[in-house]
């Protein structure tokens, strides 16, 4: 059975603008190398039982779950003590991460002040999500992975989970592009042949190239031998034109 994914990113910067996510963009991206489908992603304020709630309802939802955001050691960082009470979990002092941190400022001269102590308040039994950026980590709770919401450090997170994580099934794929064919003059027949095969998808989409409609057609999926068969004759169509 295929693994399905969800994505939770929580904050408000987000949702008022202030910040624009780059998160999903990678998260889709590396999932679909490893063979899971995201097939959900949610955007969420740091509202408490908001997130307590989403977060159960993924949990049960999907095999894997991803979250974004609220972890830092600020008051508004709350995603910590939300996933453990969505688990019904005790925040606790992470002895490990706290060792992390009280290495890393060391190193950098820095004091190990109240927030960067916070940084390690985490649910109790959880288990760390490595990162070589900041060292403050992540956490894993069952099947949800909380994250930064920093893009360089939620990236090496991911780097560091997806290879752990199992289930995944290789999709293949092709890229047909068409410079000045609109997928209104080709949509009939690629609709005709993407109903042939139960097992591929075909994915149409317009572009504006050189002052003129051009089309992009993907074509994807985890049966190799069917997906040859529909590339050949979607190419077979297209090169017509």
């Amino acid at each position: 059975m295929i693994k399905k994914v969800g994505f939770i990113v929580i904050g408000d910067e987000i949702l008022n603008g202030k910040t624009a996510d780059k998160n999903i963009n990678f998260l889709a991206k590396s999932l679909d190398d490893y063979g899971f489908d995201l097939v959900e992603v949610r955007i969420i304020g740091d509202v408490f039982d908001t997130v307590v709630e989403t977060v159960k309802h993924f949990s049960k939802k999907y095999d894997y779950v991803f979250t974004s955001g609220g972890i830092g050691g600020t008051h508004d960082d709350i995603t910590f003590a939300c996933v453990a009470s969505a688990f019904d979990l005790e925040i606790e002092q992470n002895q490990e991460a706290l060792r992390r941190l009280n290495v890393y400022y060391k190193q950098k001269e820095l004091p190990l002040t109240d927030t960067r102590i916070n940084l390690a308040k985490m649910p109790k039994d959880c288990k760390l999500i490595d990162n070589s950026i900041s060292i403050a980590p992540g956490v894993n709770v069952e099947n949800v992975y909380v994250c930064a919401g920093i893009p360089k450090i939620f990236n090496v997170m991911i780097d560091n989970i997806l290879p752990t994580m199992h289930g995944g099934i290789k999709v293949y794929k092709y890229s047909i592009f068409k410079e000045n064919l609109s997928e209104g003059t080709i949509g009939d027949m690629i609709a005709k042949i993407a109903s042939s095969y139960d097992d591929v998808s075909i994915g149409s989409y317009p572009k504006f190239h050189n002052n003129s409609f051009s089309t992009e057609i993907v074509i994807r999926s985890r049966n190799k031998k069917n997906l040859d068969l529909c590339y050949n004759d979607v190419k077979s169509y297209t090169d017509k034109y």
